[in-house]
């Protein structure tokens, strides 16, 4: 009797929250082998129904007890059950060096798998723009303003407070001239006895108070410098004060270059592993043999087969973004005009061959077949 049974259907990536993951940061360097723990919840159903997991008989129980060694904030949230899942090496009690082993423990209770990493790799792709020294973990590069903005928070509340004071001022009176708490409404009269006020109420100025300003515009001309991001990014100049050509174009460069810096980092931590671990996954589980179809630069269409030896090849992996597409357009248009150039040349022009020339342009924009333009 056959039976079809799937064994990996291919890589899947899931985005994992940074508080529901942990990892020894000693090890941060080697993050391969590093220990690093999964949390994730699971119904008892999802639980019994993986194939994966064993020793599950009793995990049922600890949703139904109500004791004080299982909580909400610990191994249950309503009807799931706390999964933990460690990868990496692992040394026993004995001294024994486990490596790259997979160990889950389900409501903290029963570890319900243990085995040797199926996949080998490492699952995981943990990256950041900014990384503590000590912990090894990210934080925001918008971190370093918040004591900036703390600054600015200050002062804001004590120019409102002023402004308070100064629509709603408070006044100096003689003692009794007016009993008790007075409500003020439209067309109000007030009274007040002439005796004991001689001369009228004297208000308070706070005006002095609103000398702010200045320093909020100086938090945030240090906020802008310190992150880089200026209000120009809205697109909008007029936004801010009046600068110069040269100033408002430096600007713009300096955002830039911090935003492709930031770019950079993204593919280079992030995009580029998880490329060559799908591309190292699928080399390793995939073992029959495609034909694919390949279009080439110039329009042409070709089919390649892929067997083993194209799966384990060495590949180098490019990643092109905005600013590699406008370059690549860029010297597209210089290597087009210095071709027309040379197209004037009488003993040059009969030598050019313009369909290539076109294939090659169709190809380097990344536009439609240019082969549905060209009669056979």
């Amino acid at each position: 009797m056959l039976k079809d049974e799937v064994i990996y259907d291919g890589p899947d990536v899931t985005i994992v929250t940074p508080e529901a993951f942990v990892f020894d940061p000693s090890k941060k360097d080697n993050f391969e082998t590093c220990p690093k723990i999964y949390r994730s919840w699971a119904t008892f159903d999802e639980i019994q129904a993986n194939k994966l997991y064993k020793n599950i008989d009793s995990l049922d129980e600890i949703l139904s007890q109500k004791n004080g060694k299982y909580s909400n904030n610990k191994v249950c949230k309503g009807d799931q059950l706390e999964i933990l899942e460690f990868w990496g090496d692992i040394k026993l009690k004995d001294g024994t060096l486990l490596k790259n082993q997979v160990i889950t423990l389900a409501g903290r209770k029963n570890i319900i798998r243990f085995e040797e990493n199926p996949f080998i790799m490492n699952p995981f792709v943990f990256a950041a723009f900014l990384e503590d020294p000590e912990t090894k973990r990210g934080y925001s590069p918008l971190y370093v303003v918040l004591p900036l903005n703390e600054a600015s928070e200050t002062i804001m509340n004590l120019q409102l407070e002023a402004l308070k004071l100064i629509i709603n001022k408070p006044y100096l009176a003689p003692k009794g001239a007016l009993s008790g708490k007075i409500n003020i409404k439209e067309g109000a009269i007030i009274e007040y006895d002439p005796a004991l006020m001689p001369r009228e109420p004297v208000p308070l100025d706070f005006k002095d108070a609103i000398v702010g300003w200045d320093f909020l515009r100086f938090f945030e001309s240090k906020i802008e410098s310190t992150t880089g991001m200026f209000k120009y990014m809205t697109g909008n100049p007029s936004v801010v004060n009046a600068r110069t050509a040269t100033e408002a174009s430096g600007l713009m460069t300096g955002q830039n270059i911090r935003l492709s810096k930031e770019i950079d980092v993204l593919n280079f931590k992030v995009k580029m592993p998880i490329i060559r671990k799908i591309a190292e996954l699928m080399a390793n589980f995939s073992f029959d043999i495609q034909e694919i179809k390949v279009s080439r630069q110039n329009g042409d269409v070709d089919f390649v087969f892929i067997d083993e030896s194209v799966r384990q090849g060495n590949y180098d992996y490019l990643i092109g973004d905005s600013n590699a597409a406008f370059e690549r357009k860029t010297k597209l248009t210089e290597s087009l005009n210095f071709l027309f150039e040379a197209a004037k040349h009488p003993e040059i022009a009969p030598r050019i061959k313009w369909v290539e020339v076109m294939k090659w342009a169709f190809g380097q924009i990344g536009s439609v077949d240019p082969n549905m333009f060209i009669k056979d």
